[in-house]
């Protein structure tokens, strides 16, 4: 009897750990220099965190995913990859407005956390025009 269990306890750990892998070479394609490639991959990262998210218990508290999405797509937005910045963008603003659960003020104290402290003058100039006065 103990061996089915472990089977589909593996099975399962499998199947998660195909799962992350497709998350994560979504993050490849939102910095793509090509247009197609990067909405492409926002598209299935949005579609991914949805599902993630839908069979949250808590549905007041963002599952696992989605926080870690939240953390890679700011950080994202300081990248020095052609088409990085643009694909990052595009999809937290498109994560942003699939899950109103996402605070906002959550996303600004992660921009500020992460984007701060970066000496670009790119950064600095975001966060000086779009950042601090909403903060």
């Amino acid at each position: 009897m103990a061996a089915p269990i472990a089977h589909v306890s593996s099975k399962q750990q499998e199947m998660e750990t195909s799962e992350k892998q497709h998350l994560m070479s979504t993050f490849w394609a939102l910095a793509a220099t090509n247009d197609d490639r990067r909405i492409s991959g926002a598209n299935t990262l949005l579609k991914i965190l949805e599902q993630k998210q839908s069979v949250q218990e808590n549905k007041e508290a963002l599952c696992e995913d989605v926080i870690y999405a939240l953390q890679r797509l700011v950080k994202g937005l300081a990248s020095s990859r052609q088409g990085a910045r643009q694909g990052y963008a595009t999809a937290l603003a498109e994560l942003l407005a699939l899950l109103p659960v996402i605070s906002l003020k959550e996303v600004f104290v992660l921009i500020k956390n992460h984007l701060h402290s970066k000496t670009s003058k790119q950064v600095k100039s975001f966060y000086k025009l779009t950042i601090k006065p909403l903060s």
